[in-house]
């Protein structure tokens, strides 16, 4: 019984390569039987309602400027010589 049992670089990237793909089908499959037991245990069902979103760039750049990090004013200083 003796044959060529070494394992080569290209048999481990295969395995892992397979591997991953194992995995993500799992979860995947997990994140879905999750979702429909959550959606029958629900009391009440699904409602769609308006979302809008707004972002501030003038506030965001100021509370960037105040903001103290690591007893730095701002990232600028850190790299200012």
């Amino acid at each position: 019984m003796t044959g060529n049992r070494d394992i080569t670089g290209d048999m481990v990237r295969l395995a892992g390569e397979q591997l991953v793909h194992v995995v993500q089908a799992l979860t995947g499959l997990l994140g879905t039987i999750m979702t429909i037991y959550g959606r029958t245990r629900a009391a009440k069902p699904l409602v769609k309602k308006p979302f809008t979103f707004q972002f501030d760039w003038a506030l965001a750049k100021e509370r960037r400027r105040r903001c103290v990090h690591a007893g730095f004013r701002s990232r600028r200083l850190l790299h200012a010589s």
